[in-house]
């Protein structure tokens, strides 16, 4: 389990950084289209999920080629919505929305579709999820009352951050019901320990990184061909940031899905988007996405009660 924890502090630290890429001016003054921006994102973790092929058996058995390319399908929608929601209302509100919807959906599927109820006090999982719903619900307030954005820009960019965090919530599914097959084949073997680390988790990460890349690459061309003015390449720096962006997000993801193995999907993923608060350091300190102290403080105030329901069901589980 110290494995687990130490993964997730890998991944919030990786996830708190890998936006900053992209709201950098060399690349956010390109207005680079959301779906060019998947694809060096994905043309990055195609290129470093490479080096896996040593370290698996191949051929990768069906059910993980399956599983890993249904995440990389979800991530690619997932991606490009966040994209939208950064553009709109900045990266410490997006990230705080999506994070906090992120938990809620991860914890739904982890009590509800997998066998993890029997880990949880209820009673805190019930408490933390009052907590996160309050907290989601307030943590957009701020670039309402402090934001030069239109009206327009804010409801786009909330409901693309809402839809990221379904989405993103959902990512590991795929992984956690690899992980909970080969959970009950090793039981099955009357062994007297249950190992974590058999392996799927490295051999998930290539088809994720194929089928992200073929979606990506296909949505490309299908853009230029309706509307080929739409896609404007950047250049050597900007593209360069892109795929930097990419490849923390992917060693991020990597983290995440070790958390997943050693924590499982309902706590595993909920500790990770803790990245919120250092997204929202970047975000407020460093971009003045959110100007004006009444905005600050009720971000702070709901980024504090996200934690707090966060931490809440990591005390939960037994």
């Amino acid at each position: 389990m110290e494995i687990g924890y130490i993964a997730v502090s890998g991944a919030i630290i990786l996830y708190g950084t890998y936006p900053v890429f992209i709201k950098n001016s060399l690349v956010e003054n390109k207005n680079i289209y959301p779906i060019l921006l998947q694809f060096y994102y994905a043309l990055s973790v195609f290129v470093l999920s490479l080096p896996t092929l040593a370290k698996i058996d191949l051929p990768i058995d069906v059910e993980t080629f399956i599983s890993g390319s249904i995440s990389g399908c979800i991530w690619v929608i997932a991606n490009c919505f966040s994209f939208i929601a950064i553009k709109h209302i900045g990266m410490a509100i997006s990230v705080s929305i999506w994070a906090g919807i992120s938990v809620l959906v991860s914890f739904a599927w982890g009590i509800i579709v997998f066998p993890e109820s029997n880990k949880f006090n209820l009673i805190y999982g019930g408490i933390s999820i009052s907590l996160l719903v309050i907290g989601v619900t307030t943590i957009s307030i701020p670039s309402y009352i402090s934001s030069d954005k239109t009206q327009k820009n804010k409801i786009i960019g909330t409901v693309c951050a809402i839809i990221m965090g379904l989405f993103n919530g959902s990512l590991f599914v795929p992984f956690q019901y690899l992980s909970e097959r080969d959970t009950l084949e090793v039981a099955e073997q009357d062994t007297l320990e249950v190992s974590q680390l058999d392996g799927s988790e490295i051999a998930f990460l290539f088809p994720f990184a194929i089928s992200s890349l073929t979606i990506s690459i296909f949505l490309l061309i299908f853009t230029l061909s309706i509307k080929r003015s739409l896609i404007k390449f950047p250049g050597i720096g900007a593209s360069l940031l892109v795929l930097a962006s990419g490849a923390l997000w992917l060693f991020g993801t990597v983290c995440s899905i070790y958390a997943v193995a050693f924590l499982g999907i309902s706590i595993g993923v909920p500790l990770t988007q803790i990245s919120l608060i250092i997204c929202g350091i970047w975000g407020i300190f460093i971009f003045n996405e959110i100007t004006g102290w009444k905005g600050i403080i009720i971000w702070c105030i709901s980024a504090s009660i996200l934690l707090a329901g966060s931490g809440l069901l990591a005390y939960a589980h037994e």
